[in-house]
């Protein structure tokens, strides 16, 4: 049985903590396992012993390291990363890392991941040049799981996926429809005959796994089928004399079967073999296929690149159109691979402290710009989004326009934004105004604040209401500000005082302003806590007055709001 990587089934906070990561260790490459677990402690993505940040890195820390709990939580996201091909060990030091260039496209993907993630999930093949993966496996897992699920009625199950697909060893087409026969069949027969056949399962060791062994290794598989939209969980009485939970494949999950069963599965043999003579092209070629189907959009220089790459592919393969199976940094090695694409190393310290490599696309339409920029500035974590904004007011102002109505006329354009533009865009704004203001992490239940303002001394919650949530702030979220200053005040994770305020942010003011000006009063009455509630357009124009003033406001003052913050009273 191929035994997969195993790094929880959070795909969101997988995907999260790799942007964190991204932005955090670009400038440190080449990068160490303590490097991720000084991040993900630093940032409160993970804990050891019941503890966050500097304290649960120093409790963690042993002088075996097997034995150290972060840094092996560190390695399990480096394997899972180096999997999915975002980052590679550099030569020579399996435990020395660098970012991609493919690593460097899932760090812009915006509120849409899955269709980028698909992409790598179908592009994993073993063996390949970026894991040492033992048993001399020939396959590409994610695919095959796919197709077998369509030569058997739609559906599989979790034990059927153990025996079939992921203990499939060469993926050919005869070994395929052999395994296909030797499934079909074990379902016309009893489940302790199935049972019987799990128990003779063996790893790349050759020794019989167990369990528990057999059923961490599907983990991350199983949860990939379910969060892809590929498929859903049903249970059913179908086979093995009982009901068995088994995953079927979802509409979409078989209209994209049946897509990628009409693609060419290329692998690292057929480039150095029937691909050599256009070796540059069909990488080149695939990868830029890849990032379309990901909802990348090339630029007019990758894409003249990309069709100059398809007329010398088309010289071997006619057949070959936009429909390749091929994913370059999920075979080779990074040292190959920058003869073809940037390279993201950088190679002194005046790259470090410059900008990263140029990246030839967009995302679904979104433009991030021709580079990925990074400065070692107090800015290097502003949200871009919000820079643009703020840029895009400012320019208005200076055409004497009136700052209110031009704020005003801004505000329609987000009234229907979620969660996922409206938070970091309300982070961002507070990161302009100074304070170190992050929003946290999907899946992290230890930091339920949806933004969070870290001082040494006087740490905020903020509650965040995006206008796709409410138009017009609620007692419910004054309520909710309320649960956020007694969980910080009980946990202790960020420091603070009791005095210190409880932000609400939203969209629009109250509707009934008494009805909340009352909440908020009691709760002082009985708590001694401050509710500060900051409107969208207040917050706006707080930071343009911030930009444009030669006096900066005094933070202590937004640090003690009790009740709605007005610009006149700053």
């Amino acid at each position: 049985m191929l035994r997969l990587p195993n790094p929880g089934s959070d795909f969101n906070n997988l995907i999260n903590i790799f942007k964190e990561l991204y932005a955090e260790l670009y400038s440190l490459q080449p990068f160490t396992l303590d490097d991720i677990s000084m991040i993900l402690t630093s940032k409160n993505l993970a804990t050891s012993s019941g503890y966050m940040g500097a304290e649960a890195l120093r409790r963690s820390t042993r002088d075996d390291r097997t034995k150290d709990p972060l840094y092996n939580q560190s390695k399990m996201y480096s394997e899972i990363y180096r999997f999915l091909g975002w980052i590679h060990s550099i030569e020579g030091e399996s435990l020395k890392f660098q970012f991609t260039y493919l690593g460097a496209h899932c760090s812009l993907i915006g509120d849409n991941p899955k269709p980028f993630m698909r992409e790598c999930l179908i592009g994993v093949v073993y063996p390949n040049k970026v894991l040492n993966v033992l048993g001399g496996y020939r396959l590409r897992p994610f695919f095959t799981i796919l197709k077998t699920m369509k030569k058997l009625g739609g559906y599989i199950s979790r034990d059927e996926m153990i025996l079939g697909p992921l203990s499939l060893n060469p993926d050919n087409e005869e070994n395929f429809n052999k395994m296909i026969e030797y499934i079909k069949d074990l379902r016309t027969k009893s489940f302790s005959n199935l049972q019987s056949n799990l128990s003779k399962v063996k790893g790349s060791t050759d020794k019989v796994l167990s369990k528990a062994t057999r059923s961490n290794n599907t983990r991350f598989p199983n949860a990939a089928l379910l969060w892809t939209d590929w498929a859903e969980k049903k249970s059913t009485k179908n086979h093995y004399g009982r009901s068995v939970q088994y995953y079927y494949l979802t509409d979409f999950g078989e209209t994209y079967v049946n897509k990628i069963t009409s693609y060419i599965d290329i692998r690292e043999t057929d480039i150095d073999s029937k691909y050599a003579t256009c070796k540059e092209n069909i990488i080149r070629l695939a990868f830029y296929q890849m990032l379309e189907r990901s909802n990348f959009i090339l630029n007019t220089e990758a894409m003249e690149l990309k069709e100059k790459d398809l007329r010398e592919v088309q010289k071997i393969e006619k057949s070959i159109e936009d429909n390749l199976v091929f994913s370059p940094y999920q075979e080779f090695s990074s040292k190959i691979l920058t003869k073809y694409f940037p390279s993201l190393l950088p190679k002194n310290q005046e790259e470090k402290e410059g900008d990263k490599p140029a990246i030839k696309t967009t995302h679904e339409g979104l433009q991030l710009g021709e580079i990925i920029s990074f400065s070692s500035n107090s800015n290097k974590n502003q949200n871009r989004f919000e820079i643009d904004l703020l840029n895009e007011l400012m320019e208005e102002l200076d055409k004497g326009k009136n700052l209110d109505s031009i704020i005003s006329n801004k505000l329609e354009s987000f009234v229907k934004s979620n969660q996922s533009e409206f938070y970091p865009l309300i982070a961002g704004l507070f990161k302009s105004l100074d304070f170190n203001c992050f929003n946290s992490q999907p899946g992290v239940n230890s930091n339920r604040f949806d933004a969070t303002i870290d001082d040494e001394k006087y740490s905020i919650p903020i509650e965040i209401k995006s206008p796709g949530e409410e138009h017009n702030i609620s007692t419910k979220a004054v309520r909710q500000a309320l649960e956020n200053k007694i969980i910080l005040s009980s946990r202790k994770q960020y420091t603070s005082t009791k005095e210190t305020t409880s932000l609400v942010v939203g969209y629009l003011l109250p509707n009934n302003r008494s009805e909340v000006e009352s909440l908020i009063n009691d709760i002082y009455k009985t708590f001694h806590f401050k509710i500060g509630i900051i409107d969208f357009h207040t917050l706006l124009k707080l930071c343009i007055l911030n930009h444009i003033s030669e006096e900066k406001f005094e933070k202590q003052k937004l640090e003690n709001l009790h009740g709605y913050l007005s610009i006149n009273t700053l």
